[in-house]
């Protein structure tokens, strides 16, 4: 009987939870939270816009007894209030500016340092496009971190452009698109010189290919281009792409040093003015030193 006893007592406190006391439950917190609005977070998630959904969901979890930093990809905000921290919620926008996952953490431990008496806690909210599991060790800052997803998992994107067959009167310009994701049909895809169109074709594509899309222009002095694909997915800001022609101007390249001439075949008469000193004739020239003449 006192066997028995025994093992059901042992049992008992095997499976039991007692509850300990957490004496800092109701200590000020300070949070430092990583929100980020690089371009990737301007598309569409399940509840709308992966940014502005982000930012309000952080201003409904916020209280006023903790205090908070907010780290984005274009400014750090330190000891913030609850209604400090949603008043710059409200005004953070896309940016193309990135930070490195290294250089957020070491700010963020460097800040931590200084608040020695207060629970710290950091929250990395992000797509998490670039994959650090190589960048963790046994000694990164510990954080929690929230995956921001798009509802659409397909993009298609200008990739690259470039320029070759030129000619006294026209040249071809070649434009990759990249597609990722299913086959896409009968996309408008067009060049503008400024706010100018210069042509227009529609683009067909193959499910995770790129094509490259050849457009014939006339030469001009100056070309300010644009290149757009008229195209709803899952970003936009890579529907656009940016380049510009000088016809009028040679490049000035200078090499110093023992003439070779595979430099001349790569810098061309056509686009650059290329010019070789070789060593000996290579002397540095300081113009003389003003003569200052004092008169009372």
């Amino acid at each position: 009987m006192v066997t028995r006893l025994l093992l059901l007592s042992a049992i008992i406190f095997a499976f039991s939870q007692p509850f300990i006391s957490n004496k800092n439950y109701n200590k000020k917190e300070h949070i430092f939270i990583y929100l980020d609005n690089s371009l990737s977070t301007n598309t569409k998630g399940k509840k709308g816009d992966l940014l502005k959904i982000a930012a309000q969901e952080i201003i409904e979890n916020t209280t006023d007894k903790n205090e908070y930093s907010l780290r984005t990809n274009t400014g750090f905000y330190k000891d913030l209030s609850k209604d400090a921290l949603k008043n710059r919620l409200l005004k953070v926008d896309n940016s193309s500016k990135k930070i490195s996952l290294a250089s957020l953490l070491l700010q963020i431990k460097i800040e931590k340092k200084l608040k020695t008496k207060t629970l710290n806690n950091i929250i990395l909210i992000s797509d998490f496009q670039t994959n650090y599991n190589t960048k963790f060790t046994n000694v990164t800052t510990p954080f929690s971190a929230i995956k921001l997803e798009a509802s659409k998992k397909d993009n298609l994107s200008v990739d690259s452009v470039f320029i070759n067959n030129k000619n006294a009167n026209n040249f071809r310009l070649n434009v990759v698109i990249k597609n990722q994701g299913p086959r896409k049909d009968i996309v408008p895809l067009a060049i503008f010189n400024g706010k100018n169109l210069l042509s227009k074709q529609s683009v067909s594509i193959e499910k995770d290919t790129e094509k490259t899309v050849v457009f014939t222009l006339q030469n001009t002095v100056n070309l300010l281009g644009k290149i757009t694909l008229n195209f709803s997915d899952t970003f936009l800001h890579d529907n656009t792409y940016y380049f510009a022609l000088n016809n009028n101007q040679k490049i000035p390249v200078l090499a110093i040093g023992k003439k070779t001439n595979f430099l001349s075949k790569i810098y061309t008469k056509e686009a650059f003015k290329f010019t070789n000193y070789p060593h000996s004739k290579h002397q540095l020239q300081y113009p003389p030193k003003p003569t200052i003449n004092y008169t009372k």
